[in-house]
This record gives structure tokens, sequence and C-alpha cells, in this order.
């Protein structure tokens, strides 16, 4: 089957909630997307690529380089389309993280921010983010959009894939454990009280001397 290559062009640009999204928040809200809540899938992995292999976050060796990280889900997957809109089908899921459509975007514009070369994949298609500039009432502006292929593959569920990854985005990716509780092992509930309104939050403890908040299984 023939591919099939187009350009989806989005409303928000490069500055779109610049102060409040740097490394920590594009390896956070990334891998929210995988999670059994967003994907609706039963399985969420990371895996890094050390000295041409692919290895679980697990057994990846902190003192060896990572030339590509993988975030998957076995999920449903979604349409390259929800890359042009703020809406989200995740809406009425009620463990869902993100709800609001704005995530991918948001992901993808800190990325090219920080220098940090992504793709996102899901069902047929590979969508790579890029700029487009323009001027608009005489402003300078960065309009985020995405190269989208399909491929005529079908791929289940959906990936996160980054590529040639900075010292400082590897370090996010092993704090995982700490800050999202699918990855962590070792931990107590400590309350179950509503701090938000929401009954899916909660304290833990995480058995290093300290508690933090979780919402949906991820720290705040």
């Amino acid at each position: 089957m023939s591919s099939r290559n187009y350009t989806i062009e989005t409303s928000l640009t490069l500055d779109y909630r610049k102060s409040a999204w740097g490394i920590e928040r594009i390896v956070l809200d990334s891998i929210s997307n995988h999670l059994p809540g967003d994907s609706k899938g039963t399985i969420t992995s990371v895996r890094l690529k050390q000295e041409g292999e692919y290895v679980e976050l697990k057994q990846a060796d902190k003192s060896k380089p990572v030339e590509e990280i993988v975030f998957e889900d076995n999920g449903s997957g979604y349409d390259a389309g929800l890359l042009s809109v703020l809406f989200s089908p995740k809406v009425n899921y009620s463990f869902a993280v993100g709800q609001f459509g704005e995530g991918l975007k948001m992901i993808a514009a800190a990325t090219m921010r920080e220098k940090v070369a992504v793709e996102y994949r899901s069902r047929n298609w590979i969508a790579r983010p890029f700029t487009k500039k323009e001027k608009i009432d005489g402003y300078d502006i960065e309009r985020l959009c995405f190269d989208v292929t399909e491929n005529g593959d079908m791929l289940e569920g959906s990936r996160t894939v980054f590529q040639n990854p900075s010292e400082q985005l590897v370090a996010e990716i092993f704090k995982l454990p700490e800050n999202v509780l699918a990855f962590n092992e070792s931990y107590d509930v400590l309350s179950l009280k509503d701090a938000f309104g929401d009954s899916r939050s909660n304290i833990i403890d995480l058995k290093k001397g300290a508690t933090s908040l979780f919402v949906r299984g991820v720290r705040i």
C-alpha cells in the first residue's frame, strides 16, 4: 500500500503556555497519554535504546548513553486529526489525566522549544512537529504544524518516540518511578482525602522519607 503525506496546521504558536512547559512536563504529560486511563489499554511501557538494543526502563543502565526513548501502550489509538483541534475524546474517561485536547499540542510545542526530536505514532500514521514562520499584524510568530505520513501499517495502540534525547530528558525519564505510580512497585497510600474535588487524588508515601500528592497516578 502506498503512503500518503499531508500537513496539519494548528492555531497554537510556540509561545503557548511557554512558561509552564519544560522537560519535566514533556515527560509527565507524554507518559500520561499512554496510561490505561487515557489509552484504554492494559499495558504501558517505557523502553530505552542503549547500544543498539531496546530495554525496559527498570533494566536500563543509567551509565550508558540513550539513543532513543519509546513510550508505548496497547490501547485503541487515536486519529491524527486530533492534532489539529482542541478537543479530547477522553472527556468522559473518569481516570484520564488529559481531558482538554491540549496535551499533544503543548508537548509538541515544548519539544520544539527544547530542541527535542519527537514523533507520535498510532494506527496507520506517524506525525512529526515543525513550525511555520508567519507575520500577523506585524508580529513574528511560529505556528505549530505536523508532517503526517500514513504508511499503511496498522499499529496497535500508540507510541511517543524521542530520538537522540538530551541528558536532561534522559534524567527525567529515570525519575518516572518517583513521579508515576505505574512505574513504582513500592509505595503506600496514606490518604484518599479529596484535595481537588476528585476522589482519584491521594497522598502517597514513596518510602523514601517523603510524601507527595498524586492525581490519577501522576505526581503533582
